[in-house]
């Protein structure tokens, strides 16, 4: 005999046929094993004997519908069926709306992202946009806003700041009323937008351009 017993059983040649004979007895179907001639060998082997032991309580149970349900199940991580989302946190966005009113804080960041190409000359000329902010799409309800600086005067120190608001529930032509107001160090201006939604302010300095803060209260249409 091998000093190896699992050897020896390894290469009995009845082991490959133990898990379809089990099943075949789970089921009922005795007479119906691959091999007749593994129950004569079962009855003279002991380890093969043993082993269709282990695999008959194995899948009995489940042919028998003895199988005790799972008290819990593994968590399944669906998140790669997602699109990941970016979000912005609040302390980055240069605005805020809160009790019916949008506020746009102005900075040195926010400049050097809505800087507009000048047209060939270095300097802006007289009249020429130089910045333009536009509020996200979507990111207020039934409300669009745009603010628009164009540089002025012979030393350009001032500019002319023109702001647009849009109610889209009003009518384009009716969206006079919206009142805006500007704040500039110790400096404030004050307006309604004419019919078409805009207003514009100036002279506003230009150096001071990064302190701006614009607070905007949009008239909403009054229902009937």
């Amino acid at each position: 005999m091998s000093d190896h017993p699992d050897v020896e059983r390894s290469a009995d040649p009845f082991r490959a046929d133990l898990p379809a004979y089990a099943t075949a007895l789970a089921v009922g179907g005795a007479a119906a094993a691959p091999d007749p001639s593994i129950a004569a060998h079962l009855a003279t082997c002991a380890d093969c004997a043993a082993e269709l032991q282990e695999l008959l309580e194995l899948v009995q149970p489940a042919y028998a519908g003895t199988l005790a349900p799972s008290a819990r199940f593994p968590a399944v991580d669906l998140t790669f069926l997602e699109v990941p989302v970016q979000h912005v946190p609040q302390a980055t966005l240069p605005w805020q709306f809160d009790a019916g009113r949008l506020a746009i804080q102005f900075s040195e960041a926010l400049l050097s992202r809505i800087r507009q190409p000048l047209a060939g000359a270095a300097r802006a000329a007289r009249g020429q946009l130089i910045f333009r902010y536009t509020q996200e799409p979507s990111s207020l309800h039934d409300l669009d806003v745009s603010i628009e600086v164009y540089a002025e005067g012979a030393t350009q120190q001032h500019g002319r700041v023109r702001v647009g608001v849009d109610v889209p529930s009003r009518s384009p032509l009716e969206q006079s009323g919206n009142l805006v107001t500007l704040y500039l160090g110790d400096a404030n201006w004050e307006a309604e937008t004419d019919e078409t939604g805009c207003v514009d302010f100036v002279p506003v300095p230009l150096e001071e351009l990064a302190s701006l803060r614009v607070e905007i209260t949009p008239l909403r249409e009054i229902a009937n």
